[in-house]
């Protein structure tokens, strides 16, 4: 958790650019997986959900790991 733990020291803006650098590796990661499983056939509105679904799977996992940091986090 040193990660975690040097965010106390980020001023807000590092926090912020943090946390739209992190949207933005999801986007894309989402990009690359929904490409790779998407069917051409389908058409371009496919791949669009695709990533839309992948971005919000990772944005929720993502989440859900900074929740648990936050709930175990030593508060002294």
């Amino acid at each position: 958790m040193p990660v975690w733990n040097s965010m106390e020291k980020k001023t807000l803006a590092d926090k912020i650019n943090i946390i739209v650098d992190l949207c933005f590796i999801c986007l894309v990661f989402a990009l690359g997986i929904s490409y790779t499983i998407w069917d051409p056939a389908r058409g371009i509105y496919n791949l669009v959900k695709l990533v839309g679904f992948m971005t919000a799977v990772q944005m929720v996992y993502w989440l859900i790991n900074l929740l648990i940091l936050y709930l175990f986090e030593d508060r002294d």
